[in-house]
């Protein structure tokens, strides 16, 4: 059986310390932005290493920036569950959660149902399967030999994204009105990816059109004005195509739009914090002496 660390990683320092929080200098700040990694991803730091030019300006933006392990092969409830208890070690009382694949559907259960203090403001999520994958179905069947391996791993998390099991999830997890939704769906011509992995993009084009190579267009929207870019399941985050051969940018274009999200989630932050400030002034007792 797998098992959490008990430790949070944060965007500063190496390996996690068990039983504390490594918090960034920033940390500080009302606003932390969380990471979520997908199924399969054993190393989170690793997965969200492309991302550190958008660690740097969100830092330069006074906000921290914090990566989260989950169960890598367990389903979405283990995973909300492990999302939920590391989201109480932050001190920041506003969260913006941003999942890739697995990790968005656990940012959009973390925020229904375990956050009872309303501090989730925006989830954005890059790939994730909302109506889930008839990949995860091949996988588990075994119809992909490329799959033996992740049914040997899989601790329950390819059920949960079978598009059966997420479309009652769907059913049971109505968004928030008070929080923002924002999607980012990739897709690729199958034939950019290698032989080994164009087979399951191109059985996945019959199925469900256009895709990533894992989830479709079509699945991966969610929320209003969904974005569509040209990059993979894994260049959604800036790692190498799963593998490709196309050019893979240092910094992918797509991660321009990416900040834009985040710069509107962090100014919405600062229009609500001015509010407040404004509405406090308003209602305080006046100093001096009392009228007569």
């Amino acid at each position: 059986e797998l098992r959490a660390p008990s430790a949070l990683v944060t965007s500063e320092g190496g390996k996690p310390e068990h039983g504390t929080v490594r918090d960034d200098h920033t940390a500080r700040e009302d606003t932390a932005v969380v990471l979520i990694h997908g199924y399969l991803a054993f190393w989170p730091r690793a997965s969200w290493a492309r991302f550190a030019p958008l660690r740097r300006w969100l830092e330069a933006q006074r906000c921290a920036v914090h990566t989260i392990w989950q169960p890598p092969t367990g389903d979405l409830e283990a995973r909300g569950r492990a999302v939920a208890a590391r989201l109480g070690e932050l001190r920041g009382q506003r969260l913006i959660l941003v999942g890739h694949s697995m990790g968005g559907l656990a940012a959009r259960l973390v925020a229904a149902e375990y956050d009872p203090d309303r501090r989730i403001t925006d989830v954005v999520t890059l790939g994730a399967p909302h109506h889930g994958t008839v990949v995860a179905e091949w996988l588990a069947s075994g119809a992909c030999p490329e799959g033996w391996i992740t049914r040997r791993l899989d601790l329950g998390g390819l059920r949960s994204l079978r598009p059966d099991e997420m479309a009652a999830f769907n059913a049971v997890t109505p968004d928030r009105p008070d929080v923002r939704y924002r999607a980012i769906a990739g897709t690729r011509p199958p034939r950019s990816l290698r032989r080994r992995w164009w087979r399951i993009a191109q059985m996945l084009q019959r199925h469900e059109g256009d895709n990533d190579g894992f989830v479709s267009v079509r699945s991966a929207s969610w929320g209003p004005d969904p974005m569509r870019v040209g990059a993979d399941h894994l260049g959604l985050i800036g790692l190498k195509p799963l593998p490709g051969d196309f050019p893979n940018p240092r910094v992918p274009r797509h991660f321009v739009r990416l900040r834009e999200l985040l710069r509107r989630a962090l100014a919405h932050r600062d229009d609500e914090a001015a509010g407040t400030a404004t509405a406090r002034a308003a209602v305080a007792p006046r100093s001096g002496p009392a009228p007569r």
